[in-house]
């Protein structure tokens, strides 16, 4: 059986004898003291090793992560910066059709803001240098009002302005306000024959890109109360050549609520600057970051680590950096948007970052301190047994003191020693003593603690993983999925239109889509993204494709004017094909309805048929085949009729036998609800499919849209 200290201090006292009791008190003394001096600076070094070490691990892993996340962001930015774009673009072919069709004058009437109030979604006319009334030109271009209709319909920000500026001095102007019927207050100047639109800032800017073919996007500050607005200008053409410039201004609240998310705290600052160095937009109020000041170029302020990461960021650099900002440490993480200049960055605050570390560092401090407390009584109760020992032990030979010393001393040097490699970072140390008294149980205290250090930096990385991953997770594809779909459906006695999205747990990219072109011509369509790799088919990656397929398939079918939606869905395959590396693919239904007489003329590259139900039968609209050119096909709606949209994943969910859906169930189902509204249809078959598929659950997106022919 092993001795304690006390059975070890008792044989020291028979065997060294009375001869040698002060020596060797005096190096018991010394070797104590030295012990517990060594402790207490290991203590003090081992707690700031761990709280470095751990700050800055912290800090790596949050500046990878918000660097996924800025990259995601300025993605996002730029899908919204193209979408305007080309909105502009269909705006300028339409002023440069109309203007060279020498039509006669449009009937769409134009508000004259100097006689009758003009209100939210009303075309007007400032006259300008002329002074007079509306030119011929401005007559025939006056239908230009539908186009800003239909386009203003896929935006949900307010304000929103759409102009015309002509060559000629005078401009059309159509603003869409947050109240539908709101009435619009314009500036005295704006009424009188000073104001020219030929001296506004987006007119030269816009006349400067002629030949360019291409969009400018520009912030206009001070418009509207003093509120920026993102603007965007193209010029248009007559027969002559340059005939003004059209443009759209918008008020930025969804790109505003977007760079607000997925921040660490509400005290980290989002922001967009554009080539000027100008922060067009920014989560910050005031101070450095703050939006709307036009004279301000971040390139050029006092801050030279600031001065030099606006210079990288529009340089087209993504990067991160350290800079400090009013005083504190922070990390600048940015990523460019497109390729004009635009970047979008964002600033987190180091001492938010380093709390999780400091906690580390004060557990650890804790555990030492435990270790001390252990420590303690048995340094004293050791300085008791040599004060006894030196009275009776003089008789004992120095070198048997020395000798005994030394041994009694090593687990404490080991015990130091194996700290301090501790605090060289090597958390896997372990100390091996086997006295089989409480210097062995101080030991075990040690090797107890290392094993939590270990779990501590473990528990660390995870949950800066978990951070990462809720950054990059499906809130934000579900956000960009949702928010390009259309919200009012559109209200009509001849039929009535209702559709439904439900996103999976990996969202897909299905979705639907509906629109006019012109005055009678539906656009319905119906799509779902899909990929030969599982991975690259879900989440964000299949939310963005869907947003750029919806953005390609509207400009198709607006330049084709819906004429013929065979060739317009082919074009659309097309141009989605082009450098596609994600291999990427999209299966689209589409149809053009003409409201007046009924008539259905569509198109399908999906494996599965859109459904038309005349009272009890149903009728499968021709789908795509696997070989062959697309085909266009073409069906007459008759009063009661019903037409059923859906994408692919209807059909691959299974009931509790293990049957998959097919046109018998589709006929048993909607037989009885085919004279309901459209709303309840979708409603009635959304809830049939989800009873259905009660057992087996949503394997993926499903979208669904009814329209009833009411004749």
């Amino acid at each position: 059986m092993k001795m304690n200290i006390h059975g070890k201090a008792l044989l020291f006292i028979c065997a060294a004898g009375v001869s040698t009791s002060l020596l060797l008190g005096s190096m018991f003394f010394l070797g104590l003291k030295e012990a517990e001096n060594l402790l207490d600076r290991q203590v003090v070094t081992l707690a700031g090793n761990i709280t470095q070490e751990a700050e800055n691990f912290a800090e790596d892993e949050v500046r990878k992560r918000m660097e996924s996340v800025i990259l995601q962001k300025a993605y996002y930015v730029e899908i919204f910066m193209q979408e305007l774009e080309g909105d502009v673009a269909i705006l300028a072919k339409s002023m440069t059709n109309l203007t060279q069709e020498n039509s006669a004058a449009s009937t769409y009437r134009i508000y004259d803001p100097r006689q009758e109030n003009v209100r939210s979604g009303q075309l007007y006319f400032l006259a300008g240098a002329s002074g007079g009334s509306p030119s011929p030109k401005a007559l025939q271009s006056a239908s230009i009002g539908d186009v800003m209709h239909r386009l203003a319909k896929s935006y949900e920000a307010a304000p929103m302005l759409f102009y015309i500026g002509s060559k000629d001095g005078w401009s059309l102007r159509m603003d869409f306000m947050s109240k539908p019927d709101e009435l619009i207050v314009l500036p005295a100047e704006a009424l009188t024959p000073a104001y020219d639109t030929r001296d506004r800032y987006w007119y030269k800017l816009g006349k400067e890109a002629v030949g360019k073919d291409v969009a400018e996007i520009i912030p206009i500050y001070a418009s509207l109360g003093g509120e920026t607005l993102l603007a965007c200008v193209m010029p248009y053409e007559d027969a002559d050549g340059f005939a003004g410039v059209v443009g759209i201004s918008i008020a930025p609240v969804v790109l505003q609520q977007e760079i607000k998310k997925e921040v660490l705290t509400e005290d980290n600052i989002s922001f967009l600057i554009n080539p000027q160095g100008q922060i067009v937009l920014s989560s910050a109020k005031e101070g450095t970051f703050a939006p709307n000041r036009p004279d301000f170029d971040l390139r050029k302020t006092d801050n030279q680590a600031l001065s030099q990461a606006a210079e990288d960021m529009i340089a087209g650099n993504n990067n991160s950096k350290r800079v400090q900002v009013d005083g504190e440490d922070c990390y600048l993480v940015y990523a460019h948007v497109g390729d004009k200049g635009w970047s979008y960055g964002e600033l987190v605050k180091l001492e938010e970052v380093r709390s999780d570390a400091q906690f580390i560092g004060l557990s650890t401090k804790k555990e030492l301190q435990e270790l001390q407390g252990i420590a303690a009584p048995l340094l004293e109760k050791i300085r008791i047994y040599l004060f006894c020992a030196m009275g009776i032990l003089l008789v004992v030979l120095f070198w048997v003191s020395w000798r005994w010393a030394k041994n009694f001393t090593r687990p404490f040097t080991e015990l130091a020693e194996g700290m301090r490699r501790v605090a060289g970072g090597h958390f896997d140390e372990k100390i091996h003593i086997s006295t089989g008294d409480e210097i062995e149980k101080l030991a075990d205290s040690f090797n107890a603690m290392t094993d939590d250090l270990n779990v501590y930096m473990q528990e660390l990385s995870e949950a800066q993983a978990k951070k990462a991953q809720a950054a990059a997770g499906l809130d934000v594809a579900i956000g960009i999925q949702k928010g390009l779909l259309p919200k009012a459906f559109p209200k009509s006695e001849k039929f009535s239109l209702f559709a439904r999205m439900e996103p999976a747990k990996e969202v897909g990219g299905d979705f639907y889509d509906f629109y006019y072109l012109g005055k009678n011509r539906l656009v319905l369509t119906m799509a779902s993204v899909d990929s030969s790799s599982h991975d690259m088919g879900k989440g964000i990656p299949a939310a963005l494709f869907m947003a750029v397929a919806k953005n390609i398939l509207r400009n198709c079918l607006n330049t084709s004017r819906g004429k013929n939606p065979a060739a317009a869905l082919q074009q659309a395959m097309e141009r989605l094909a082009e450098e596609n590396v994600e291999k990427l693919s999209v299966n689209v239904f589409v149809g053009i309805l003409d409201t007046g007489t009924g008539e259905l003329s569509y198109a399908n590259t999906s494996p599965t048929p859109a459904l038309l139900c005349h009272g009890d039968d149903i009728e499968e609209l021709t789908k795509r085949e696997d070989v062959g050119e697309l085909k266009q096909g073409r069906a007459v709606l008759a009063q009661g009729n019903v037409l059923f949209l859906y994408t692919d994943n209807v059909w691959s969910h299974s009931g509790a036998d293990g049957s998959h859906l097919d046109l018998a169930w589709f006929q048993k189902t909607m037989a009885p609800i085919a004279a309901e509204s459209a709303e309840n249809i979708t409603l009635t078959m959304e809830a049939a499919m989800k009873s259905y598929r009660q057992k087996s659950g949503q394997e993926g997106d499903i979208a669904l849209m009814v329209l009833r022919w009411n004749g």
